[in-house]
């Protein structure tokens, strides 16, 4: 008798730590098939792990470039944490998240042989049919049912260094550009879409790569009424960061008119010297 309780306890020790193991997996999934739903874009997690009641940390968030592109990752998150209200989630309330922060290190756009940027790709541009050229998403069934509201206390954002690829040109052009968007915060967020939409509009608004296919005003629209607060922090940054990715490409348009300026001066300066050497010899 004593074996039997000892092996039946053993055994329920055992589907406890399955069940914590597969709670992990289960939201792990999940995360996944949310954040691609958010963005069109498959998505990929490294590391999930959720402490009860409140907290998830999510490590090696990959976002990646859908087929067509050199880049296989549009962007990576090293680490992000997602503050949860389990008991309104439970009850069925609200999709209730108090904090949410992440730092975008990098993100890689590109604009395709076709003259199709990925950016303008992402779910939030392609359903307000911002897309240049690209293929549209086929409408979805009906939704049965009334959604959860969504309700973001505080998000934190970083973005740092933006590269540009474009493969449209005949010589094509790779730039990198740093946002310097460090901890920046918004408040009070009703739609998770508008999570995108923030994201997009500081990265159009803050580069000068030319026609990316994203109009910034309807990304600004995108966000009216899904945030109460961080607006104007948000347009009191774009013209400084518009400012700084102009002055990246009037830099290099400089340096490489300045070496083309060189290079002909020089040739200018064989030529005139050959031609003065045969009028000597003759």
């Amino acid at each position: 008798m004593k074996k039997f309780f000892s092996t039946l306890l053993l055994l329920i020790v055992i589907l406890v730590a399955a069940l914590f193991v597969a709670k992990d997996l289960v939201i792990k999934v999940a995360a996944e098939t949310a954040v691609t739903a958010v963005t069109g874009f498959k998505t990929e997690i490294g590391y999930l792990k959720y402490q009860f009641p409140s907290t998830l940390e999510i490590r090696d968030l990959k976002i990646l470039n859908p087929q067509g592109f050199e880049q296989p990752v549009f962007t990576q998150i090293p680490e992000i944490f997602v503050s949860v209200n389990l008991k309104q989630i439970l009850k069925g309330q609200a999709i209730h998240l108090p904090e949410i922060r992440f730092a975008l290190q990098e993100v890689n756009l590109e604009k395709n042989k076709a003259g199709v940027s990925n950016i303008s790709l992402l779910s939030s541009a392609a359903q307000k049919g911002q897309g240049t050229a690209g293929p549209k998403q086929p409408a979805g069934p009906a939704k049965q049912g009334k959604a959860m509201p969504f309700q973001l206390d505080r998000f934190e954002l970083t973005i740092r260094n933006i590269r540009y690829q474009d493969r449209s040109m005949v010589v094509p052009v790779n730039l990198v550009t740093d946002l310097k968007v460090e901890k920046q915060v918004f408040e009070n967020i009703t739609d998770p879409q508008a999570l995108v939409n923030l994201i997009l509009l500081k990265i159009v608004n803050g580069t000068s790569f030319g026609n990316l296919g994203i109009s910034p005003d309807l990304l600004q629209n995108g966000l009216t009424g899904a945030m109460s607060s961080g607006q104007d922090l948000l347009k009191g940054t774009t013209a400084q960061m518009a400012g700084e990715g102009k002055a990246l490409l009037e830099g290099t348009a400089s340096g490489a008119a300045s070496s083309a300026k060189s290079s002909v001066a020089g040739l200018f300066g064989k030529v005139k010297a050959a031609v003065s050497t045969g009028e000597k010899t003759q």
